[in-house]
């Protein structure tokens, strides 16, 4: 019986540590995500920008067509970064550190909003090809993408800075 609590008391750090590792791991993953959906939402931003640039109504079609393209792209990197952190937060669960669960959380709740937004984002431009001939309209459309885009970013953003957070508490932990 002595020799199953030495046992214990030997490998239960070196488990804790591998969870720590797999979260750690997680997180990581997430951010390669962020970066990638960051991308798409750049070239989707750059062609809204051509939008604005031009009174003809088909070059708008276009390029919101093409916008809607890599935000749906962008969404579902978002997704994978989501999918990333609610892993990252199942594997906290297993260590001695339920501040980083929390932090965790946090990133899975962003990148949720994150790809909430761009959803409402595509579903506006998606409605941008049946508008023909009123160009206010169209530029109304466009704007309300934008935001919601930029609202997304915002979101992103705080996924990341939680992320950043999960892992230096990670490191604290893992010290410990």
């Amino acid at each position: 019986m002595k020799l199953f609590y030495l046992i214990l008391i030997f490998i239960f750090p070196i488990i804790s540590h591998a969870q720590v590792s797999d979260v750690k791991v997680q997180l990581e993953e997430s951010y390669k995500n962020y970066e990638n959906a960051l991308k798409e939402i750049k070239f989707a931003i750059t062609k809204l920008e051509d939008c604005d640039k031009t009174q003809s109504i088909d070059v708008i079609h276009k390029n919101a067509s093409d916008a809607n393209k890599y935000l749906s792209l962008a969404k579902r990197i978002i997704s994978y970064a989501k999918d990333r952190a609610y892993h990252a937060e199942k594997e906290a669960s297993k260590t001695n550190c339920s501040k980083v669960q929390d932090q965790v959380k946090d990133v899975k709740n962003y990148f949720y909003d994150a790809e909430r937004d761009i959803a409402s984002a595509n579903g506006t431009l998606s409605i941008v090809k049946y508008n023909k001939r009123d160009l206010g309209l169209l530029n109304q459309s466009i704007s309300d993408a934008e935001t919601d885009i930029n609202r997304a970013l915002k979101k992103m953003n705080e996924a990341v800075f939680k992320l950043g957070n999960a892992l230096v508490i990670l490191q604290e932990c893992n010290q410990k």
